[in-house]
C-alpha cells in the first residue's frame, strides 16, 4: 500500500489558480495600466476625462480698421462656454470680420505668435 500524499492527508487540496482569478487580476491590472497610460498624454485631450477639467486659454482678437486703426475685440462675448481643446482661431476670424467693419483681423492663440487675416 501506498503512503497517501502530505497534502491530501492534512486535508487542503492543491492551490490551482482558476480562470475566474486570472480574469479578476487581469481586470484589475487593465484597469491601474490604461488611465496611467492617458495620465502621461498632453492634456487637454479629445475625449478623454479632463476634458472638461480644464480652462480655455481664449485667444486675443483686434480688428484692424481702412485707417489702421486697431481695436481690441472681447473674445469671451463671441464664445459660450468655450473649450481649451478646440481651435477657435478660423471661427474668430470669421466671426471678428462679420461683426466689426474691419480690413483685417488679428488672432493670437494663447503662447503662439499672432495670424493676420484679411476680411473678404
Amino acid at each position: 500500500m501506498s503512503e497517501p500524499d502530505s497534502e491530501v492527508a492534512l486535508g487542503t487540496p492543491p492551490r490551482r489558480r482558476g480562470i475566474g482569478e486570472v480574469v479578476l487580476t487581469a481586470l484589475i491590472v487593465i484597469q491601474l495600466l490604461i488611465p496611467t497610460i492617458l495620465l502621461i498624454n498632453p492634456r487637454p485631450a479629445r475625449f478623454g476625462w479632463q476634458m472638461y477639467t480644464t480652462a480655455a486659454d481664449l485667444p486675443l482678437m483686434t480688428a484692424i480698421d481702412a485707417a489702421g486703426n486697431e481695436r481690441p475685440i472681447a473674445v469671451e462675448r463671441l464664445l459660450a462656454g468655450p473649450r481649451a481643446e478646440i481651435d477657435y482661431v478660423p471661427l474668430l476670424v470669421a466671426q471678428g470680420c462679420g461683426l466689426v467693419e474691419a480690413e483685417r483681423i488679428r488672432v493670437q492663440p494663447h503662447g503662439e505668435p499672432w495670424v493676420e487675416v484679411a476680411c473678404p
